[in-house]
């Protein structure tokens, strides 16, 4: 199923004649790196950070961009938690601020609950940082609560939204 992200209304009048129905609102959220301190490590866990060399929908949709790997690891090398995050070259170049995007986090159902995501987010965050970054953006569902909770808690504010996740009718 394909959709659309939308904020501005001309734009929305024009795609809901076309057929296209609201699903779901997403928000952007964006924290300043600046003197953000990471969480203390996991015991037995480690980092993992690398350059994506995967092929996934992700990858293709932002093909030319350098998308990084950030996991949280047992020593048993079994992923707690991972994140993928990018440098934003264009939103950069427009603000004149080194910005870099979480694109996904994801942390195995038995993993979850545990802080896991939290403490590899906010180290991801340090890494980031390290690298010249000066603010990191997300994008979340402004149900999940859950997430929200995690990404507040991390010093994340919302900065724009809500957009409207639209698809076509009967598709």
């Amino acid at each position: 199923r394909s959709g659309v992200f939308l904020a501005e209304a001309p734009l929305y009048r024009l795609f809901r004649r076309a057929g296209f129905e609201p699903v779901r609102k997403s928000l952007v959220m964006r924290v300043e790196l600046a003197g953000r301190e990471p969480r203390p490590p996991v015991p037995g866990s480690g980092f993992y950070i690398a350059k994506r060399t995967e092929n996934t929908w992700l990858d293709r949709v932002f093909r030319g961009r350098e998308l990084w790997d950030h996991e949280l690891v047992r020593t048993d090398r079994r992923i707690m938690s991972r994140a993928i995050f990018g440098y934003m070259e264009g939103e950069s170049r427009r603000e004149g601020r080194a910005i870099f995007s979480v694109f996904g986090v994801n942390t195995p159902a038995d993993m979850q609950g545990r802080g896991y995501a939290g403490v590899n987010i906010s180290r991801m965050m340090a890494h980031v940082r390290a690298l010249g970054g000066e603010v990191m953006e997300l994008h979340v569902y402004a149900d999940n609560e859950p997430a929200l909770a995690l990404y507040r808690g991390l010093g994340f504010k919302p900065a724009a939204g809500p957009l409207l996740l639209l698809h076509r009718s009967g598709r």
